[in-house]
C-alpha cells in the first residue's frame, strides 16, 4: 500500500514513522531539502514536486501549517482526485466560509473520501514508538478498518462521529492553551492551571455540546503542554516578552486562528474573547485571571 504526506514538520514525522512501521510505501512532500529535513528524513523519499507527490498514491495525508492549506488545496485544482482519499490532520481553518478544510474539499473538487484526525497523542510520543491514540472523523465513506491498515496496534484509532467537530476543537484547543501559558507564568500552579482549563472546556461545549472523551483528551492534552508554542507565547505575553520576535521564528497556530475564530462565531465566549483581546493587546494579561476566580462569573 503506498501513501503522500504533504507535509515535513514534526507531526508529519511522527505520522510517517507510523506508517513506516505498518510497511506503507511513502512519499513525503516537502517545500525545500534543507539540512535540517535532510538529516530528519533520511529514511524517506522526499519531492519537491507536488503533482508528482499526489499521483504517488490514493491515500493522501495533509500536515502542513494552516496558511498554506488554502494554496495546497488551489493546486490540487486540475488533478484528478476522484479515487482518492484525503486525510486532514492539519489544525486550522480557511480565513472565509466555508472554513472548514473538509467542507472545502467537498465543495469544490471531486473526491472519494474525506477524514479529518487529531489527537490525543504528542509528536514526539508517537516518534518514540509510545501507544497513543488518534481520533478520526469522515465526512465521506472512509471505514474504521480501512484507517487500521495504516498505523500499527501501539496506537488506539477511535471516531468521532462529526468531522467539523474535530477541526473546530483542534483549533479553540490551541488558542485556550495560550491561556494555560499566561496563568502558568509567575505561578506555575498546576491546580490554577487545570481550574482555568476546566471552565475553558465548559465553555467549548457550548459550540460542541457532546464532546468525545477524545477531544476531551487533546484539549486538556494541549493545554498542559509547557514546552508547546502556544503555551509559551501565553507565557511571553505575560512577562511582557517579545512576542513579535517569538511569532517571527514560530509558527503559533492559536494566535494565527484569532481573526478567523472572531469572523467565524456569531455569538460571544467570554473566556475566548478574552484571551483574543489580550493576544490583540486590547487587555492586559492579568484580566484573564481576574475573568477565571471572579465571583459573579460564578453565579
Amino acid at each position: 500500500m503506498k501513501a503522500t504526506i504533504i507535509g515535513s514538520g514534526i507531526f508529519s514525522l511522527a505520522i510517517a514513522k507510523c506508517l513506516q512501521e505498518k510497511g506503507i510505501d511513502l512519499l513525503i512532500w516537502t517545500h525545500d531539502y534543507s539540512e535540517k529535513e535532510r538529516k530528519e528524513w533520511q529514511e524517506f523519499s522526499l519531492t519537491t514536486d507536488f503533482e508528482e507527490a499526489i499521483s504517488f498514491s490514493n491515500h493522501i495525508f495533509f500536515l502542513i501549517a494552516s496558511d498554506f492549506m488554502k494554496d495546497m488545496f488551489d493546486q490540487c485544482k486540475g488533478i484528478d482526485l476522484h479515487e482518492k482519499t484525503i486525510y486532514i490532520g492539519s489544525k486550522g481553518l480557511l480565513p472565509e466560509s466555508p472554513y472548514y478544510y473538509s467542507t472545502y474539499l467537498d465543495e469544490n473538487f471531486e473526491v472519494k473520501n474525506i477524514a479529518s484526525f487529531a489527537g490525543p497523542n504528542l509528536a514526539q510520543d508517537m516518534i518514540l514508538g509510545s501507544p497513543t491514540s488518534i481520533t478520526f472523523s469522515f465526512l465521506k465513506n472512509v471505514s474504521l478498518e480501512e484507517i487500521k491498515e495504516f498505523f500499527p496496534s501501539r496506537i488506539r484509532i477511535s471516531v468521532n462521529q462529526n468531522i467539523k467537530e474535530t477541526e473546530l476543537a483542534s483549533v479553540l484547543k490551541n488558542i485556550y492553551a495560550i491561556g494555560s501559558g499566561i496563568l502558568w507564568e509567575g505561578r506555575e500552579s498546576k491546580s490554577c492551571m487545570i481550574s482555568y482549563l476546566s471552565q475553558s472546556f465548559e465553555e467549548l461545549k457550548s459550540l460542541i455540546p457532546n464532546p468525545s472523551m477524545d477531544i476531551l483528551g487533546d484539549f486538556f492534552l494541549t493545554g498542559i503542554m509547557l514546552e508547546s508554542r502556544n503555551f509559551t507565547y501565553g507565557r511571553l505575553l505575560t512577562r511582557n516578552g517579545n512576542t513579535e520576535e517569538y511569532l517571527s521564528t514560530h509558527t503559533v497556530e492559536g494566535v494565527k486562528m484569532i481573526p478567523i475564530v472572531k469572523k467565524m462565531l456569531e455569538y460571544k465566549l467570554p473566556i475566548l474573547n478574552i484571551l483574543m483581546d489580550i493576544v490583540e493587546k486590547k487587555k492586559e494579561p492579568s484580566s484573564l485571571e481576574q475573568f477565571i476566580f471572579a465571583s459573579k462569573y460564578h453565579e
